[in-house]
């Protein structure tokens, strides 16, 4: 008996050490998927940090996301929009300009300005680009349709005249890039999964089968 439970407690600790394994696994993937890049994600809003100013800024991707919204991965390659609403007033008074460049050196999620301007011909990777333009209501609407999947790097300037000051934000991004929300059925099928091995290898059956006589009787 006393081996009986033993094994019984351990199959019991492995299973639940698994479950919260898969658990922490998840709220890992959940908040990486929102802190990579120069967009983070603040009080459930994505915010994008121009030096020491910051906007709020979304991706959409209405033709196969509806409503859903982003803040860095893209998971389809269709035409997005991308909202960008100033926090700071002043950002209204300069010459705004948005590009998107294809990452071709490879740099990945951790791109910065640096490895921009290391590009050799940034015009021949740009795959976007809106000139400087001053948004006196605050608010970018940048639409764009990408026609392939990969790494992508966004970039926006705000060029304050009077100071000759640049306030710049680069946020690389992947399109095609699968979604934390579009993995989250497997995690709830390996968890039910589990349950049913756990159940299984306890003797669920055997005791289902005999619950199931007593009543008969």
């Amino acid at each position: 008996m006393r081996h009986l439970i033993t094994k019984t407690s351990r199959r019991h600790y492995l299973l639940r050490y698994l479950q919260k394994t898969i658990i922490i696994i998840c709220g890992f993937l959940s908040s990486y998927a929102f802190s990579h890049g120069g967009v983070t994600l603040t009080n459930d809003v994505c915010v994008i940090s121009l030096g020491n100013l910051s906007a709020h800024f979304a991706v959409y991707q209405p033709e196969t996301r509806q409503s859903r919204e982003y803040c860095e991965d893209l998971p389809d390659v269709v035409n997005s929009l991308f909202i960008i609403d100033f926090m700071h007033d002043i950002l209204s008074a300069m010459p705004v300009d948005f590009r998107i460049v294809r990452d071709v050196q490879n740099v990945g999620l951790a791109a910065t300005w640096e490895d921009i301007q290391a590009i050799p011909d940034l015009h021949a990777a740009t795959v976007y680009y809106a000139e400087p333009t001053q948004y006196i209501n605050g608010s970018m609407n940048i639409d764009y349709t990408f026609n392939s999947t990969g790494t992508y790097i966004g970039v926006i300037a705000a060029n304050d005249i009077s100071s000759a000051k640049v306030y710049r934000a680069v946020f690389p991004f992947r399109v095609g890039a699968k979604d934390f929300w579009d993995y989250l059925p497997y995690f709830i099928a390996l968890l039910i999964a589990l349950e049913a091995f756990y159940w299984l290898n306890g003797g669920g059956v055997s005791k289902f089968v005999k619950k199931n006589e007593q009543i008969k009787k």
